[in-house]
């Protein structure tokens, strides 16, 4: 007689089925939905430790027992695998599903039989890791308001289509899970839930698409679905109320950085009444950083490029030949070299300005010298790229005082200094008037 879950432990999986074939195997995925109530002071925001075997396939028994009372047919003969793991929506919603495409391949591997349907698999965990890396969750997860257990059901065609049809009408309407298994998930995950449901991954699809939608982020799902879905690009997708660009190919996002002169004088902010520059430049400035944390999270690397006039069109073949042609942007900030004086005349005055603005800030750095008669020899822009940007720009401003034997003063004025006439960043003098460059060297 055997066990009615095979479980799987961290050390040995034999994944090749030599009695029958693999191909007869259809799939479809489920998800156990968590909503976690942020308010507990059970709620620490990060993944739970993952579960060993035999806790695995408790909870897998009663996920089994769950959609059996669910569905109107039940799931048999269907086999079902899971990891025994809770996951933030950013582990599965990545390029191609490779979360659940484990899952998957896991169960079409697994050894059977002939005649036999697939076996039950629980995958439990050994030293805090399971054996396979795609099951994992991701190490820098942070969970949102909703956690996710996914899992597959794995059968022949036949049996696939009436379930999955099963689960789309059934589960959206009537998926709540029982109270043995609400019991089961709060105390072996340590967790606090204040509902329990069961989706499908179309309803999940959709969910996560509406969130995106009323938190601003309406182009990052138009970004995220061609590469989750397979579509094949490049994909462009202009943010409305910003003009941020970001053009998708091969599971890689590419977006043009313009420090503020540019995007003012030929990029996004080029159509940009003077009197609004500073607010225009700044929610450019916030969709850019918001984006360069969530693309990666789910699983697609930002490229920065320095903007281009060329990278503004709407052709997107187009566009993205302009983007791969400009330089690459891989330091931690980004130096503007406005102004620079010909000769030896030797600075005697070093004045750094910092840009900021309420919910951004830093923007940038302007670094001014000035000659002993007052007149300006370099204007420099820093603008950073990443979280440690500004501590390799201060570490840049340092340097560059110690270059020139003479002290540097910061002004921190609390705003965006710029020339509105000119369209262009600059300092702050003595008497906090702004000063710009005579021209772009």
């Amino acid at each position: 007689m055997r066990d009615d879950y095979l479980i799987i432990a961290y050390c040995e999986v034999n994944l090749v089925d030599t009695q029958t074939s693999t191909h007869d195997l259809d799939f479809c995925t489920g998800l156990l939905c968590i909503e976690l109530d942020s308010q507990s002071p059970l709620f620490t925001g990060k993944p739970p430790p993952l579960l060993t075997r035999d806790v695995a396939n408790v909870l897998a028994s009663q996920i089994a027992d769950d959609l059996n009372r669910l569905l109107e047919e039940g799931i048999a003969p269907a086999g079902l695998v899971l990891a025994g793991a809770l996951y933030d929506q950013t582990d599965v919603f990545r390029p191609r599903f490779p979360l659940l495409s484990a899952l998957a391949d896991l169960m079409r591997c697994a050894p059977r039989n002939a005649g036999l349907p697939p076996p039950r698999l629980a995958i439990g965990a050994s030293d805090g890791r399971f054996p396979i890396d795609a099951l994992n969750p991701q190490p820098q997860a942070v969970f949102g308001p909703l956690a996710l257990l996914p899992f597959c059901l794995v059968g022949t065609s036949e049996v696939m289509d009436r379930v999955f049809m099963d689960m789309e009408n059934t589960l959206a309407r009537n998926g709540q899970a029982s109270t043995t298994t609400h019991a089961t998930v709060r105390a072996v995950f340590g967790i606090p839930v204040l509902n329990l449901f069961y989706a499908t991954l179309g309803d999940l699809c959709a969910w996560l698409r509406n969130q995106m939608e009323n938190n601003d982020l309406r182009g990052l799902w138009q970004l995220l679905e061609p590469a989750l879905f397979e579509r094949p690009g490049p994909h462009q997708v202009v943010l409305a109320d910003s003009g941020n660009r970001y053009l998708l190919m091969d599971d890689m996002a590419w977006s043009p950085f313009y420090t503020f002169d540019d995007w003012a004088r030929f990029g996004p902010g080029q159509t940009v009444a003077a009197s609004q520059l500073s607010e225009g430049y700044q929610r450019w400035l916030q969709q850019s950083r918001l984006y360069a944390v969530a693309l990666p999270a789910y699983g697609l690397p930002l490229r920065w490029v320095l903007g281009t006039p060329m990278i503004q069109q709407d052709e997107t073949s187009a566009a993205m030949d302009a983007l791969q042609a400009a330089p690459a942007l891989n330091e931690r900030y980004l130096t503007e070299t406005i102004y620079l004086q010909a000769g030896a005349i030797h600075p005697v005055r070093l004045v750094a300005t910092q840009h900021t603005e309420r919910g951004l800030d830093t923007i940038a750095y302007s670094l001014a010298a000035f000659a002993i008669d007052g007149q300006l020899l370099s204007l420099e822009h820093f603008y950073p790229l990443c979280t440690d940007g500004l501590e390799a720009i201060a570490s840049q401003i340092q340097q560059r005082s110690r270059n020139w034997g003479i002290s540097h003063t910061i002004r921190q004025p609390g705003w965006l200094v710029y020339s509105p006439t000119e369209r262009c960043l600059g300092v702050l003098d003595d008497n906090d008037q702004v000063v710009t460059a005579p021209k772009k060297h």
